[in-house]
């Protein structure tokens, strides 16, 4: 009974008082607030991600909007939540009481709004001005006039008081990584600090302390040295640094940021290095582009250190492939259950070529170690799992749906995605998938984009794509290959020609041979048979001196694919596939690295059955203990071939299964129409070969998709001939003759009878 006595005298007060916000629409006015604070904030957050604007701006947009709420509520109560008037009370009319006569107006509430945020923006404006002037603290270095932009910089060795939780040689190599992508600085190489070392009589692996790193500094002609430690805050880190003027040994500009545990020093050394950046002179938004250390698990920092260098220098072209995978290899050695590592690893060999073998096992450990990861590495890596070492791209795709359902701005993911969809043929899903989360400054963003929109023929957009690439990120390595290789499947022979003279070249090892491949891809699509066998001889060359022997093989078959399948002349293929495997050292290889099936497919399509045969009998028996989809769909197609060979049309089911497992959509229709026009089903064969051509994508440098268009106009060209079809054999002899309308001399017999038949099949 007491408490009931007690609470009734109050709900009357405070059913009033709900009813009075009801009644002056408070509910109404806070969610109109909230909701333009969130945009404006959202606006201000991309404009700092840009970096347009300072990062203290969004706090100060935080502050001015947390006081403006209470002043807009009561605004809102005092006017009934109604724009300019008051809601009366029963004794009195809206019109006895003026606006101007109340305390708060609206008019009055909004231009103080206005004011507040005109005044934090003069704020920002003059924090900016000051910035660039120099004045003040908001000064940078160079705008001091102690720091010219570009200059180089020498970065002491980190002085650590807390052991192994945080190894000072670590911190170095985080916030070198850093620091390495400044526009503002160049950060002085190991190579020219051990020379210097030497110079002054010391080890060149000697710690390069505050002292010797100024001196060091000196010696090469660097203003300033950056100098730090790291220490401990509770359960903390604690991390300082100086910027040092190299002769003087005056502290230009210290820093410190903290760390509340081992999860946050790597955000922390982010933090530093943008700091120190800013300082010197780099622009903010250069500053806000730069890529932090991945957030990916490992308990060793050493280990994400590696990963990260690697992952980094690859896709920005400073690292070659093969340094990449050493780093990677160390990385995974350091944490053997680095499952993202191991992912890595992985998918660089299968990108870049490499040790395969190394590649299968790093996929399955980064599968064993899965367990327990945050759902977003776990889903990665069983999707990549799934794909590359079970074939199966329709849990893969699943997985990486799964993923972009976490979080639909994922563009690591989208470009996975839609890498799966591009091999299944599913182009304009891919389109949709790469548009919807765009990043550019990813090489195989645009590659993915570009392909898919080839493999709808959109080939303007392809272009426009690659453009669009040229202009965000001018220095990526395989800009002129990707624009040249979509050129030529077009049939845009000369333009592809042009793409590729444009400067400048590549020193990177990787795109240089790519760029060298496609030139002979572009001269087999001409009829240039003996230009192209010259670069793809350099192609193979590049590879067998920058790359790997996997890569030296695979670029080294094109050669005589092109000899067997587009001049038609077995016997030379045959005697090129043979050097080739003696150059590469076949038997020096583990067995898992023959590639038997690559080469027992090469055979098998040039006729040679027996050698077919002896090298898959071999993979069977000498590779059985670790496989992979892209082997086994090779093998299939190759014993397919082979059984074709020996007993014609009843080997037809065996091949239309074995394509199935191939994971390129484009790749089975060229094997499929090879089969059914050596067993004469022809009109098999004329839906396969269309299918090919009206689907150009391209891919890595598989001669099979990109080097075969010219010669399947002129087999499409005698198929229709053969099926009565005049009208469509002799649009693809036109086809075929306007491509090798210069071709070699010993192949202008063929390009003379295609224009003679089609003369001959009437005029259209």
């Amino acid at each position: 009974m007491r408490r009931g006595s007690t609470l009734a005298p109050h709900m009357p007060s405070l059913r009033r008082t709900l009813q009075e916000v009801h009644r002056r629409n408070l509910w109404r006015v806070l969610g109109l607030y909230v909701g333009g604070g969130c945009v404006v904030l959202q606006v201000i957050d991309l404009f700092i991600d840009r970096g347009f604007v300072p990062e203290w701006l969004f706090a100060g947009a935080l502050v001015t909007l947390g006081i403006g709420l209470p002043v807009v509520l009561t605004t809102a109560w005092v006017q009934g939540g109604r724009m300019g008037v008051r809601v009366p009370r029963p004794d009195e009319e809206p019109s006895q009481i003026p606006e101007a006569a109340l305390p708060l107006t609206w008019s009055r509430t909004l231009i103080a709004g206005v004011l507040a945020f005109a005044l934090l923006g003069v704020a920002a404006a003059g924090y900016m001005v000051m910035r660039v002037t120099g004045v003040g603290t908001p000064g940078t270095l160079a705008a001091q006039g102690v720091f010219d932009v570009g200059s180089s910089v020498v970065l002491a060795d980190f002085e650590s008081s807390v052991g192994d939780a945080a190894p000072s040689d670590l911190i170095t190599e985080a916030l070198s990584i850093d620091l390495a992508q400044s526009s503002a600085l160049v950060l002085v190489g190991p190579g020219e600090v051990s020379d210097a070392l030497e110079r002054m009589r010391l080890d060149p692996g000697a710690a390069l302390t505050e002292e010797i790193a100024r001196e060091v500094a000196v010696r090469v002609g660097a203003p300033v040295a950056i100098a730090g430690d790291i220490g401990r805050v509770g359960s903390g880190f604690v991390l300082t640094a100086r910027v040092l003027e190299a002769e003087s040994g005056n502290v230009l500009a210290p820093f410190r940021v903290t760390a509340d545990g081992d999860d946050e020093l790597i955000s922390a050394i982010d933090d530093l290095s943008a700091r120190m950046r800013s300082k010197i002179g780099e622009s903010l938004r250069s500053v806000a582009a730069t890529v932090a250390l991945p957030r990916v698990t490992t308990s060793s920092l050493e280990a994400l250190t590696r990963f990260s260098t690697a992952v980094n220098g690859v896709s920005r072209g400073r690292l070659s492939p093969s340094a990449a995978q050493a780093l990677l290899l160390e990385a995974v050695t350091i944490d053997s259950t680095f499952a993202t590592g191991h992912r890595a690893l992985a998918v660089s060999i299968t990108n870049y070529g490499g040790d395969r073998e190394v590649a299968a096992r790093a996929s399955e450990a980064a599968f064993r170690h899965r367990g327990r990861l945050p759902d977003r590495e776990r889903l990665t890596i069983e999707a990549y799992y799934y794909k590359s070492t079970l074939g199966d791209e329709r849990r893969a795709i699943e997985a990486l749906q799964g993923l972009l359902a976490l979080d639909s701005t994922d563009a690591a993911t989208a470009i996975n995605l839609s890498d799966a969809l591009i091999y299944a043929g599913r182009y304009e899903e891919a389109v949709g998938v790469l548009r919807r989360t765009p990043n550019w400054s990813a090489q195989p963003y645009t590659w993915n984009l570009m392909t898919a929109l080839a493999g709808l023929g959109r080939y303007e957009e392809a272009l426009a794509a690659r453009d669009t690439a040229d202009v965000l990120q001018p220095d990526e390595p395989f800009g002129k290959a990707s624009r040249s290789i979509l050129l030529a499947t077009a049939g845009r022979l000369d333009e592809a020609r042009a793409a590729l003279d444009r400067e400048p070249t590549t020193t990177y090892s990787a795109a240089l041979a790519f760029e060298t491949y496609d030139r002979g891809v572009i001269e087999a699509l001409s009829g240039h048979l003996d230009a192209a066998e010259r670069h793809f001889r350099d192609a193979e060359r590049l590879a067998g001196e920058q790359q790997t022997p996997s890569d030296q093989l695979t670029f080294g078959m094109s050669l005589p694919l092109a000899l067997s399948l587009i001049a038609g002349d077995s016997a030379r293929a045959t005697r090129e596939i043979e050097a080739l495997m003696q150059r590469v050292d076949i038997e020096s290889l583990s067995p898992f690295n023959r590639d038997y099936p690559f080469i027992a497919l090469a055979y098998s399509l040039n006729g040679d059955l027996a050698e077919a045969s002896t090298l898959l009998a071999r993979y069977r028996a000498e590779a059985a203990s670790l496989r992979d989809p892209q082997s086994e769909a090779r093998a299939a197609i190759a014993e397919a071939l082979v059984a074709i060979g020996r007993t014609g049309a009843s080997g037809l089911g065996g091949l239309e299964s074995a394509v199935e497992l191939h994971r390129c959509a484009r790749c089975r229709d060229f094997f499929l129409g090879r089969g059914y026009e050596a067993t004469g089903r022809i009109e098999l064969a004329i839906e396969a070969y269309e299918r090919f051509l009206a689907f150009p994508f391209f891919d890595g440098n598989d001669f099979v998709t990109q080097g075969m268009n010219s010669t399947v106009h002129e087999r499409l060209g005698h198929l229709h001939d053969q099926a009565g079809n005049a009208p469509r054999a002799r649009e693809h002899y036109r086809a075929f003759a306007e491509l090798w309308r210069d071709a070699d001399a010993d192949l202008q017999p063929r390009v003379r009878r295609a224009l003679e038949r089609a003369a001959a099949l009437g005029a259209p």
